[in-house]
């Protein structure tokens, strides 16, 4: 069963076929084959740093160090008479104290291997992103929730739903979250039900209203943990579950790194959904644009859910133990 997913990104991508007419050797305006021409441009995100090569014997034409978001050094070149279509690879090498984080823009993603693919009669440029984070979170911490390096464990205090992403609107897609009895270490968790019709989908954010208020000194990281397990018995309620972490400012709701409790979970899951994540981690549905780390927001947690076939009714996770904490 498809499942509703958000695109991860770290920065802007496109991805520009371009027909070149003009005088190039023959009479229908298109490149000859050996003509083929394509341009790749690296550029970085997160706050750790690394490297990205295209990997192959001698000199690799691609050589981009990428340090805080920043890439320098060899970072753009066109690659030139490749006949027939085919690929090009890059490869990223995290520094010591760094982890490699993701790509955006590649025509398939293995790792740490970002693969384009380009046809064989078009003039094509790709613009890639590579994000490197810290291993490990640096600097004081300064915000918690809950406070004393606890979780919340009850959920009786400052939570509140809200659905915010529908693709069937105007038709079935709810969902109710309140605390559950069912079991938690410590009881009670949070439950979520959803319920939305043949081939719709929807998100909910679940966020708590303790705020944090950076007064003029942006945030660098967060990090988000919690537990989690899917309800499989109930009928009509087999599929996965995804959870995400949540981050509120403005009225507005940005993703993070995303978890699925997969279908006869019985077992709690204890997570940590995301460990030093940055603003560029966050996205907004829509418009995908990070939040301000250096402006007030609030935590939670998203829970989404998509189908097709029968209605879904009354389909439920459980989540318990959450804890953020701001460095």
């Amino acid at each position: 069963m498809p499942k509703l997913q958000v695109t991860r990104m770290v920065a802007a991508v496109s991805i520009l076929p371009a027909i070149l007419g003009g005088d190039c050797g023959n009479n229908s305006g298109l490149p000859t084959e050996l003509g083929i021409s394509v341009m790749v441009t690296v550029t970085g995100a997160g706050a750790g740093s690394g490297r990205v090569q295209n990997p192959g014997e001698g000199v690799p034409e691609i050589n981009c160090r990428i340090a805080n978001g920043v890439a320098t050094e060899s970072c753009s070149d066109r690659f030139t008479d490749i006949g027939g279509g085919g690929t090009i690879l890059l490869q990223a090498m995290p520094d010591d104290g760094s982890t490699f984080d993701g790509w955006v823009g590649c025509s398939q993603e293995d790792g740490a291997v970002c693969t384009l693919s380009f046809p064989p009669t078009q003039d094509v440029a790709f613009f890639v992103t590579a994000e490197f984070r810290p291993a490990t979170c640096t600097g004081a911490s300064r915000f918690e929730f809950p406070m004393g390096g606890g979780v919340d464990g009850d959920f009786a205090v400052g939570w509140a739903s809200e659905k915010f992403f529908d693709t069937t609107p105007g038709m079935t897609a709810t969902s109710t979250s309140m605390p559950s009895a069912m079991e938690g270490n410590p009881a009670p968790s949070r439950s979520t039900k959803h319920t939305y019709d043949p081939g719709g989908g929807i998100i909910i954010a679940h966020v708590n209203s303790a705020t944090f208020d950076p007064a003029g000194q942006a945030a660098n990281f967060v990090t988000f943990q919690f537990d989690a397990r899917k309800i499989p018995w109930i009928a009509g309620n087999a599929a996965d579950m995804v959870f995400r972490a949540l981050i509120k400012q403005d009225d507005r709701f940005f993703q993070g790194p995303s978890f699925e409790v997969q279908a006869f979970d019985f077992a709690w899951l204890p997570l940590t959904t995301g460990a030093c994540l940055t603003q560029n981690s966050f996205l907004e549905q829509d418009t995908m644009a990070n939040p301000d780390f250096g402006r007030p927001m609030q935590f939670g947690y998203a829970t989404a859910n998509s189908g097709a076939g029968a209605p879904v009714v009354d389909r439920e996770g459980l989540l318990d133990n959450f804890r953020v904490e701001v460095r």
